[in-house]
């Protein structure tokens, strides 16, 4: 273990075969009969140890990205891994960054954390909307920043400043490598699909999280990754925060886009998929957005299509219709959900 941190591994055990293999372990999950996780596998031990004894020789270097684009929810360009750097990504993520930085960081700072994610964010943000509720009733606003092109426009020096206080210096070289492995302008940019580049999403604003809650004394505040929402029941303070706020994002080499807006309460608030509406006795509804709903829809479609093609097993639909009911049970989605179990039913008629 580390001894400045009893939580993460030292550099010679997060890059030990040991490690490495269990790293590769969790990296093939759902994955194993692709071409290149059978050929690591047909050469295992000799794959990890020569990955190891490049890791350690410090003549590691991350292969190039492949390239391609997915179009939901919205169009966007990802950078593929080569399976043996994402094992690497898993090893460094697992034993050392997530376990560093996650005791270090706010509470309401919601993404790719152990114990957190989208689910907890919701939870959180409906809870903050209750105590707002008991104490000040539908007086109040909220204020929703959205910074522009998050991942494209990290800098790299500035998150290679923020590593620094890393305790093993040899991590902080490999992960200088990695950080320079992908430019999306100079000096700009990580790659959307590396594991790695997601903690450093969740790091990169810990400071202005810091200085949100810690110097602006704002208590209900959540972030999830480029998404920062706030309550508040004065609507003339909440505007001064946000000219503080587009001041201080300036520091991050970062600026918010034209979603970032001050909002009524009484008008509902989309976050996380959701829009969230205090009603009658202060109930907090979540419903599911038209976008997701049409979403939705489609997914099914192309689902089901699947398997009457014969292209996927029982086993997938049912993993795809679970995944749909537990997200849902999140909303007050009865409709909706009473339609995926219908099309669910009526799939496996068809199918019989």
């Amino acid at each position: 273990m580390n001894k400045y941190s009893p939580y993460s591994l030292s550099f010679e055990e997060l890059t030990s075969f040991e490690t490495l293999y269990k790293s590769h372990k969790i990296a093939r999950l759902s994955k194993r009969h692709k071409g290149e996780i059978v050929d690591f596998e047909l050469h295992l031990a000799t794959s990890l140890a020569n990955l190891e004894g490049r890791l350690k020789r410090g003549t590691y270097h991350i292969s190039r990205y492949k390239k391609f684009y997915i179009y939901e929810p919205k169009e966007r360009e990802i950078q593929a891994l080569r399976y043996v750097d994402r094992v690497v990504q898993h090893s460094i993520c697992d034993n050392f960054l997530t376990p560093y930085y996650s005791p270090r960081m706010i509470y309401a700072n919601c993404a790719c954390q152990i114990g957190k994610g989208t689910r907890f964010a919701r939870m959180l943000f409906k809870r903050y909307l209750v105590e707002h509720y008991k104490k000040h009733g539908m007086a109040g606003y909220f204020l929703k920043c959205d910074v522009k092109k998050y991942f494209a426009n990290i800098n790299h020096a500035l998150l290679k400043e923020q590593l620094k206080e890393l305790p093993d210096q040899r991590v902080y070289k490999l992960l200088c490598n990695l950080i320079d492995s992908y430019h999306h302008k100079e000096g700009k940019g990580l790659p959307i699909g590396n594991q790695t580049s997601q903690i450093f999403g969740v790091i990169f604003l810990d400071k202005l999280d810091r200085f949100i809650k810690e110097r602006l004394q704002i208590k209900h505040y959540v972030r999830y990754m480029d998404d920062l929402v706030m309550i508040c029941e004065d609507g003339k303070k909440l505007t001064q925060i946000l000219n503080i706020l587009r001041e201080k994002i300036k520091e991050f080499k970062l600026e918010f886009n034209a979603k970032t807006q001050i909002i009524p309460i009484k008008n509902g608030i989309e976050f996380l998929g959701g829009r969230y509406y205090i009603v009658e006795n202060g109930r907090i509804v979540l419903k599911v957005k038209k976008q997701s709903k049409d979403r939705l829809k489609r997914n099914i479609k192309r689902v089901t299509t699947l398997q009457n093609k014969g292209a996927v097993d029982n086993q997938y639909v049912n993993g795809f219709f679970a995944g749909y009911n537990g997200h849902l049970k999140d909303f007050n989605a009865y409709h909706l959900l009473l339609k995926v179990k219908n099309l669910k039913r009526k799939s496996e008629g068809e199918v019989k």
